[in-house]
């Protein structure tokens, strides 16, 4: 499906995908390097396409959780914090949940290396120096869509391209 959308929506060459020291791909294209990514919850398919070097996105639902405790091991303190404090703790703990995986995407890592250790609450971040600009994407669905971008302004349309089973 990615290749067809890559191919046919956006007119993309695919021979020109490579992948980064981080294992994230990235189209080289011949005026310009084009970062991407997806994401997927049942029905609703996200796809995130531009300029920035280093693009995530996450779709995450919402769920209650019998302790929120139990995911605190990806949460730094003030984060663990800041989902206890909440107003209605499923809700908080899917949001940074939500944006940390956006960010894990962006940056090509792993959730276990770095979540413990970057704070989301707020519109940016920075992990190994580098800034990261958080985005929520507003779309009727009952959880939370983020894109993480290291450029400041993403410029971000949404487009709902249809019936999936078009391509």
């Amino acid at each position: 499906m990615l290749h067809k959308v890559l191919t046919q929506r956006f007119a993309l060459n695919l021979d020109k995908l490579e992948y980064q020291s981080s294992g994230k791909p990235i189209l080289n294209l011949p005026n310009q390097k084009l970062s991407f990514n997806i994401s997927h919850h049942q029905h609703l398919v996200g796809l995130v396409l531009g300029e920035a070097d280093a693009l995530g996105l996450d779709i995450e639902a919402f769920r209650k959780f019998e302790k929120v405790e139990s995911s605190f091991s990806f949460f730094s303190p003030v984060e663990q914090n800041a989902i206890i404090e909440a107003h209605d703790s499923d809700w908080k703990l899917i949001e940074l949940w939500s944006k940390k995986e956006a960010l894990v995407k962006a940056v090509g890592g792993r959730m276990f290396d770095m979540a413990a250790y970057t704070d989301v609450r707020f519109a940016t971040t920075t992990w190994e120096g580098k800034t990261y600009y958080f985005t929520r994407i507003e779309y009727p669905f009952e959880g939370f869509i983020w894109v993480a971008s290291s450029l400041i302004d993403c410029n971000i349309s949404v487009k709902n391209i249809g019936n999936l089973s078009e391509f």
